[in-house]
């Protein structure tokens, strides 16, 4: 990690799976001096960047730190982001150039590190949802998982109830 991740705060990328569920979390307000929820930027796909104030190399030594900080959504939890890789946590240091969540993912995830939404899925569980697992991020020349494109295993028919 360099000097400059060493000392950068975190910032969460967001997809929320219902926007009203992850708005009432956040100041969206840059001229308020009055914070009351968690400083945001919106991007223009949808996305947000969520700016923790808690460094970096915190979330990138331990998921727990990621989990602890994700507990303040409570039930909404499953409705506030919507990526089976997880969330994309990178330090601050890196300022995105562009405004989609796909291009800041291209940005900053080569820095960054990915953490399951919910603790109780294991690396298995992300691996197959085209994510990289618990502690991804954290090896170097770990594969990464092409920002563009989210793998659905189709479904298969049911049996046919004909007889014959």
């Amino acid at each position: 990690m360099s000097d400059a991740e060493s000392d950068a705060d975190a910032v969460a990328l967001f997809r929320p799976r219902r926007v009203e569920a992850l708005k009432p979390f956040l100041d969206l307000d840059d001229e308020s001096e009055e914070s009351e929820g968690i400083y945001a930027e919106a991007l223009e796909d949808g996305s947000f960047l969520l700016h923790t104030f808690q460094p970096f190399a915190l979330f990138a030594e331990s998921d727990d730190v990621a989990h602890t900080w994700l507990e303040q959504f409570g039930e909404a939890r499953g409705e506030v982001h919507d990526d089976p890789r997880g969330i994309l946590f990178f330090p601050d240091s890196i300022e995105p150039e562009v405004s989609t969540y796909a291009g800041v993912v291209e940005e900053a995830g080569e820095e960054g590190v990915w953490v399951a939404v919910e603790p109780e899925l294991d690396a298995n569980a992300l691996a197959a949802a085209g994510g990289e697992g618990a502690g991804a991020g954290r090896g170097e020349g770990a594969p990464r998982p092409d920002p563009t494109t989210i793998t659905v295993e189709a479904e298969s028919p049911p049996p046919s109830s004909k007889q014959r």
